[in-house]
């Protein structure tokens, strides 16, 4: 459901990171404030930035503790998105990390 993804080169060469977001085989995209170079992509264009990936996993496994308190499975991409991505305390427990 959740993969850090690169989608096109921006004019810097830079390549932003995206979380994308699969839901019924339709695709949706969280945007990152991660960037990453042609040097820390595979040749399938994976991430091999470990401190990139580990930002995107820890966001992943917070998106995926959230869903799971609710029944997603008739949402839009759209309502994940919304969802997973809203800052409301008193609608979300907040993960603390020790």
């Amino acid at each position: 459901m959740f993969k850090p993804v690169i989608r096109r080169p921006r004019k810097d060469g830079f390549f932003q990171v995206y979380i994308r977001v699969m839901q019924n085989r339709k695709p949706g995209y969280i945007k990152t404030d991660k960037v990453v170079t042609k040097d820390y992509l595979d040749k399938n264009n994976d991430i091999t930035d470990p401190f990139v990936n580990e930002y995107c996993m820890r966001r992943i496994l917070r998106f995926t503790e959230l869903l799971n308190r609710v029944d997603s499975s008739k949402w839009t991409v759209k309502q994940i998105i919304e969802y997973v991505t809203k800052e409301d305390a008193s609608t979300h427990y907040t993960v603390l990390e020790q």
